[in-house]
């Protein structure tokens, strides 16, 4: 795993302030954004090696193709994310009404409470990473085979899971270290950098999970089954 590559190479391009930049204002749009930042990353992330081409550089007159290539991932994020997130939300509700309607003036708060909260945010960050952990194969699943219903082979995923759960742990805890000093780095930029230091943090993510996939075939895993042309290709007929 070459972790610090996955910021390095976007600062190949001729272009990458401007394509860092649009990246940023992608994830301002809320769902149809991340869909064209994630479909637009699959065009050149897909190929091996990975290396800028002329026609890699985000074009806005592509995003019905963007948009194709990244509905799937970011619906299978969706189906998984947001469940549990309702969950943990209902149990926050509920812990947090039934506390103040219990709690008193004198005795403060009720007893479980010093209990049941540090349990709470375990139980959360258990999960989160749990969720990081499956949702990579099964994004990766459906950005190659753009099917939803082929994301979710659970034998591939828990193979997938079984060869790379070290380095999927490690790159979670990376991102989650660099993008606090990469945002913090934009916040200083006048706050105007911190919109493409956004959007680099995100693209750096996806460079990840081409890099797990790439460990999991080294190490014997099966090959995803692609069924799109590669997305200059499709781009290409149909300008043709």
């Amino acid at each position: 795993m070459q972790y610090f590559e996955a910021y390095n190479f976007y600062f190949k391009s001729p272009k990458w302030w401007l394509n860092l930049l649009l990246a940023g204002v992608c994830l301002l749009v809320p769902v149809a954004g991340p869909m064209v930042l994630l479909g637009w990353a699959i065009g050149f992330l897909e190929r091996s090696p990975r290396q800028w081409k002329p026609g890699d550089d985000f074009d806005v007159n592509k995003l019905n193709a963007y948009i194709t290539r990244g509905v799937w991932p970011i619906l299978v994020q969706l189906v998984i994310s947001v469940p549990v997130s309702m969950l943990f939300g209902a149990v926050w509700f509920t812990f947090v009404f039934s506390s103040a309607i219990t709690m008193t003036p004198r005795a403060g708060p009720p007893r479980y409470f010093f209990l049941v909260m540090p349990g709470y945010f375990i139980g959360l960050i258990v999960m989160s990473v749990i969720i990081h952990i499956v949702s990579v194969p099964l994004c990766l699943r459906a950005a190659l085979t753009q099917d939803f219903a082929q994301a979710f082979n659970v034998s591939w995923v828990l193979d997938f899971i079984k060869r790379t759960w070290v380095e999927l742990l490690l790159s979670m805890l990376f991102l989650m270290g660099t993008s606090l000093l990469v945002g913090i780095a934009g916040m200083i930029l006048c706050c105007v950098g911190y919109i493409p230091a956004v959007g680099l943090i995100q693209l750096a993510g996806y460079h990840l999970w081409f890099q797990l996939y790439d460990l999991f075939l080294q190490r014997g895993g099966e090959p995803i089954p692609l069924k799109v042309q590669p997305l200059e290709t499709r781009i290409s007929d149909e300008e043709n």
